[in-house]
């Protein structure tokens, strides 16, 4: 009985601390922007080949806290630097690794920030960073920096609502963001002591901010594991790669099908939507314009001499093909549905024959469609919760 209840105990508080611990991890993650960041990522899931959550980053924030005085003075609020972690999603569009690397712990990165002239102002005089570097960032790019930017970079700027890197005119910064390994003789010249680097021969796993030429700060990777804070999967995972498939393309040849037919039914919808007019100009009268067509409209003929007499005006109905072309669509859709594996059934937009009719029925049917996303889910959990919490 005294080892059941020693062992009740023990299992108590061990719940205890593990809700505890459980809340304060919340707590952190909502401080951090996590909640936020895994929206926005899985927002780019379906959409992109690869997506990416960055994180943990420690940032040095403000704390308002209540502060007790001395006995019978009030409380006052106190501003406190507090270091904390925070999380961020990566667009696709900025960031690259090492080409062949099939994951990220033997991939080295490069990713691209931006930042507003006044956070490079607040960087000055910070543990870490080269002020000498920032200075000359901050004197000889006084505009701000865009690494060279291409017409994707121009697209992207659009759908985001942003203004055209190529005009800058905001004057923000591209700073690049580097993670892998550099020779220490490399690191020992930029300015790094003998204890940092002991040998100059061997490779060490750093992070490198660079802006334009200058490189403002240099350090040690801070992970035990030595591997870069990015974590990536993909919706429809290749093996031997980081990039997968994205839902648009296992549907692009689907897709291609779909508006080459919309685009015929539109157009035989058009051709359709009226007669044809064959008029023989040869009979027509002088004044007469044959630009327009008109209800009731009379027309002039005046037949010329040696002219063959026959129909002047002859009105004839093209075909309509919307059916065939309709049919064709809705074919095609129903293709995407088993090659994407989410039917239109799991949204409640498709009325549903045979077994879909009964409630047992339709519960298998969206049994056997969320497979496909316990796969997905799978993929998030194995590629980014899963190491996010061994970093």
């Amino acid at each position: 009985m005294l080892e059941t209840q020693v062992q009740q105990g023990a299992i108590k508080k061990a719940r205890d601390e593990a809700e505890e611990a459980r809340k304060h991890l919340d707590d952190m993650l909502v401080e951090g922007g996590f909640y936020k960041a895994l929206s926005e990522f899985l927002t780019d899931l379906p959409l992109f080949p690869f997506a990416c959550i960055r994180g943990p980053i420690v940032y040095m924030t403000n704390t308002i806290t209540w502060e007790k005085g001395a006995p019978g003075t009030p409380a006052k609020l106190v501003k406190k630097p507090v270091a904390r972690m925070f999380w961020k999603r990566v667009s696709p569009f900025d960031i690259w690794w090492t080409p062949g690397a099939s994951a990220p712990e033997a991939a080295d990165f490069i990713f691209r920030d931006r930042k507003a002239r006044a956070e490079l102002n607040a960087m000055l005089g910070i543990p870490g960073y080269r002020e000498d570097q920032l200075r000359l960032v901050l004197e000889h790019y006084t505009r701000g920096y865009t690494e060279s930017p291409d017409t994707a970079d121009t697209t992207r700027a659009s759908a985001e609502s942003r203004e055209d890197p190529n005009t800058n005119e905001s004057g923000m910064y591209d700073m690049l963001e580097y993670h892998g390994s550099i020779q220490g003789k490399v690191l020992r010249d930029w300015g790094m002591s003998k204890k940092e680097i002991p040998d100059d021969i061997v490779d060490y796993s750093v992070q490198l901010w660079m802006i334009g030429q200058y490189v403002i700060k240099v350090q040690l990777s801070p992970s035990p594991r030595e591997r870069p804070p990015f974590f990536i999967t993909s919706y429809d995972k290749v093996p031997g790669t980081m990039v997968g498939n994205s839902v648009p393309d296992m549907l692009s040849d689907i897709q291609d099908v779909c508006n080459a037919s919309l685009r015929a039914l539109v157009n035989n919808m058009a051709m359709s939507s009226g007669p044809q007019v064959a008029i023989n100009e040869s009979l027509l009268g002088a004044s007469e314009n044959v630009d327009r067509i008109w209800p009731w409209r009379i027309w002039r003929f005046a037949p010329r001499p040696g002219v063959t007499p026959g129909e002047p005006v002859k009105f004839f109905q093209p075909a309509s093909n919307v059916q065939q072309l309709l049919m064709t669509y809705e074919k095609m859709t129903m293709i995407a549905d088993e090659i994407s594996a989410i039917p239109r059934y799991t949204t409640g937009s498709e009325r549903m024959g045979g077994a879909g009719r009964t409630a047992s029925g339709l519960s298998m049917l969206m049994g056997n469609a969320t497979k496909m996303l316990q796969t997905v889910a799978g993929n998030v959990d194995s590629d980014v919760f899963e190491p996010m919490l061994q970093y």
